[in-house]
């Protein structure tokens, strides 16, 4: 799985090196602004692999 390559958050996002040495990157919009409903993904990367996804529709 890849995570597709035009993925943004004008208003909220991070990244965090995780103690195994994994990445996990976290966008969305917070509910409410812009009239966004709240919408997040969340990403674990690994060197050479997305290890894990969440996607939360609001």
């Amino acid at each position: 799985m890849s995570p597709s390559t035009e993925r943004s958050a004008a208003a909220v996002s991070s990244a965090r090196r995780l103690a195994n040495g994994n990445t996990l990157i976290a966008f969305g919009m917070q509910q409410g602004r812009n009239g966004s409903s709240g919408p997040t993904e969340a990403y674990e990367v690994a060197p050479d692999s997305v290890t894990w996804h969440m996607s939360s529709k609001a």
